[in-house]
């Protein structure tokens, strides 16, 4: 059922957010801060999937919406395995390298750009980075998600997260491995999260169920759920193991986030923001 479920998922995020592979779609000098206005409500503006093998995947208008990743699957086991949503040429791109070819990715755009900020970078061996206040000037609340995640992911050592603490967003993470590193973008929001936090481990005595939790209520059009953490082993040569994933590509349907694995564990972690 899980697996449908993936597959199912997966397809019509395609089919309906995803414009298509891009050849040459390079990484540009980081747009910094954006001034934009925010739609509300703050609906789903597209999104896209990756998979080890195709090229960088257009998204859509980088001013008209930010994008975020939302789904992790297959293997990252080296320094230089990465999947990423950037800008380049004033559109959004989701794109990786991936040594093993099965990784996956998938990213979800929100229809504002409202406090976009410039990515932040953390990466292995290095102190815990700020974002910045949780608090925008004018009051509201500014909310962070990871768009960039790389490197040799082999056990729960392994780990990248954001978090608020002390008024503050902070990007951290940790690695006995190689090449561990995120990265991650800010934007001002009506309202945000507490932090969802599953994990599923292997070898347990529901081993074949994913840990699967609903996120928000049906038609919750104006609610979009993004990651702001990932653990564990990625060392599956199929796609469809060792995944963390947010279904939000209907914006009919309510928003969930499920974690599989076969061999280890793996940990997710999610937040929802208006």
């Amino acid at each position: 059922m899980f697996k449908d479920r993936l597959m199912n998922g997966l397809l019509a995020l395609v089919v309906i957010g995803a414009s298509g592979c891009v050849a040459g779609a390079v990484e540009e000098e980081d747009d910094g801060e954006e001034t934009g206005v925010v739609e509300q409500p703050m609906g789903w503006a597209g999104g896209g999937v990756w998979e080890a093998g195709v090229g960088p995947v257009d998204m859509g208008d980088a001013s008209t919406r930010t994008c975020f990743l939302t789904g992790i699957m297959g293997d990252f086991e080296s320094g230089s395995e990465w999947v990423h949503t950037y800008i380049s040429g004033g559109r959004w791109y989701l794109h990786g390298n991936n040594t093993h070819g099965s990784a996956r990715a998938m990213a979800t755009c929100v229809s504002s750009t409202l406090g976009r900020t410039a990515e932040a970078s953390w990466s292995q061996g290095q102190v815990t980075v700020n974002l910045g206040s949780d608090t925008a000037s004018s009051g509201l609340p500014r909310a962070c998600f990871l768009t960039r995640v790389g490197g040799d992911f082999n056990g729960l050592s392994e780990s990248v997260t954001l978090r608020q603490f002390l008024g503050q967003w902070w990007l951290h993470g940790g690695s006995s491995s190689t090449g561990v590193h995120a990265r991650a973008r800010c934007i001002t929001v009506s309202s945000v999260s507490p932090a969802t936090i599953l994990a599923d481990e292997f070898g347990d005595p529901e081993e074949d169920d994913p840990t699967y939790e609903l996120l928000t209520p049906e038609n919750s059009f104006d609610t979009q759920c993004m990651l702001t953490g990932v653990a564990g082993e990625f060392s599956s040569d199929n796609q469809s193991d060792h995944s963390i994933i947010i279904y939000s590509h209907d914006p009919l349907l309510s928003k969930s986030m499920s974690v599989w694995t076969t061999r280890s564990r793996i940990e997710g972690r999610a937040r929802c923001v208006m």
